[in-house]
């Protein structure tokens, strides 16, 4: 039996909220007396666990009264003339779509506060990003705070400290404002998690028959896929593999069911390439994985940035980031724009709310930002939108993990495809990576 929601009582007569929604069988009762839209669909989102996503400005304000319905009949009185779908997820909660015309305009999220594991947009709490001055030394300070470092960027004088609660923190930041040695004090966040690849039975998707070749030194294109690990399982294309940079300390820990989401990224960039230059047998690249999640299940915009670092001092000119985040860490976007200065190509993905809400670092200005389209070309439902999303590409790819076939997925997948198209169009010897990243942005731009 579902939880049952009431308004509390006042001296003036409240609006009802009352809202029960049974399991088994799934069964629905209300009693709502002038409740605007989106209180009514956050009381849903409490009582199913559905993500709810309404078209932005819609207005109802529900009237009804009703015992033990079918969840499609309720939707139908709760919502009045306003559209719905319920879309079923592989790999989560049910998604509820509100809107007034079309399905894919359901783009803002209402109902459930995120789990702050899960919540990408606030800092992790008891942590912190300091820099500091050149010959200044963080071990001795960490001690005085009462912090660990958990996290090391030598080359930049950046460190990640983890204190014991968020209140020791917040104390700590004020006492490093008063450093001399503290250039600056940043907050940390988690990024999202890669999405979980589902299994092919069938499939008439062929073999990639695709070899490296040996280019000239000015000719050859490194990709830093900043993802997780790739365990190498004597696939052909691990050809194109460099060695990996671990910068979580440690190497994740697989399930049995699914390969990771590092194996589907990189084999998806050579099929972008391959699908960019259809007669080509050889490719002129190779693909640096560097790992930020280890064995974590999430990671954060610390090891981002310093992935991103260590895959640029190694060679790398496109950075592919099939992931993300709601935060706006200041080091990541620094690294970034440091990055674009060197003629390094950011190409990242805009996520799989979908809501309108800016994701990082696909909202700076100095990365593409991809998102992934349906059959017709436009925006996938499950696809983030909005003004800074750049360009669209395809969000599914079907990629092998010794003989079997798996299929992945989300904005993850179109931003690798897009690093496979810019590494085809790139030639390092006649042409900056600045003027790929015009070409990208004008040939795959989303239609508005």
């Amino acid at each position: 039996m579902g939880l049952v929601f009431y308004a509390a009582p006042s001296r003036a007569a409240a609006p009802a909220r009352k809202l029960e929604w049974k399991k088994a069988p799934e069964r629905v009762s209300a009693d709502i007396d002038g409740v605007p839209l989106e209180e009514v669909l956050a009381l849903v989102a409490e009582q199913t666990g559905w993500q709810v996503f309404v078209e932005p400005k819609s207005e109802h304000t529900t009237n009804v009264k009703f015992e033990d319905r079918s969840p499609s009949d309720a939707l139908k009185l709760l919502l009045g003339d306003i559209s719905f779908a319920v879309l079923p997820q592989t790999n989560g909660p049910n998604r509820l779509m509100v809107f007034r015309t079309k399905l894919h305009d359901a783009t803002q999220l209402v109902g459930v506060k995120k789990d702050p594991k899960e919540d990408t947009s606030k800092p992790i709490p008891n942590e912190l990003v300091v820099t500091l001055k050149a010959g200044a030394k963080i071990d001795e300070l960490a001690k005085k705070l009462g912090a660990l470092v958990v996290g090391r960027i030598e080359e930049l004088n950046t460190y990640r400290l983890r204190f014991e609660t968020a209140e020791a923190a917040e104390a700590a930041r004020k006492v490093l404002a008063e450093e001399a040695d503290v250039v600056s004090v940043d907050n940390n966040y988690n990024t999202q998690r890669p999405s979980v690849a589902e299994g092919v039975q069938l499939s008439s998707f062929p073999e990639l028959n695709l070899t490296p070749s040996s280019p000239t030194d000015c000719s050859k294109v490194i990709i830093g896929l900043i993802d997780t690990d790739i365990p190498r399982n004597g696939n052909p294309l691990e050809a194109f593999l460099q060695p990996s940079i671990n910068v979580a300390g440690g190497s994740t820990i697989h399930s049995p069911s699914s390969p990771p989401h590092g194996e589907a990224m990189y084999q998806t960039i050579l099929s972008g390439y391959r699908y960019s230059n259809k007669n080509a047998t050889t490719a002129p690249i190779s693909i640096l994985p560097v790992n930020v999640y280890g064995a974590n299940a999430q990671a954060s915009t610390f090891d981002v940035a310093n992935g991103i670092y260590r895959a640029i001092t190694a060679g790398a000119k496109i950075i592919n980031l099939s992931l993300g985040s709601e935060g706006q860490s200041a080091l990541l976007a620094n690294i970034i724009r440091q990055g674009q200065s060197q003629d390094v190509l950011f190409i990242a993905a805009a996520g799989n709310q979908p809501t309108t809400t800016p994701v990082y670092p696909a909202a700076l200005p100095e990365v593409i930002a991809v998102t992934a389209s349906d059959r017709s070309g436009g925006i996938a439902s499950y696809a983030n939108r909005g003004d800074f999303v750049d360009v669209i590409a395809p969000g599914t790819s079907i990629f092998s993990d010794g003989s079997l076939r798996y299929l992945s997925t989300g904005t993850s997948v179109s931003t690798a495809y897009v690093s496979g198209l810019a590494a085809a169009l790139s030639d390092p010897c006649k042409k900056s990576f600045g003027s790929v990243d015009t070409q990208i942005r004008q040939s795959l731009a989303v239609r508005r």
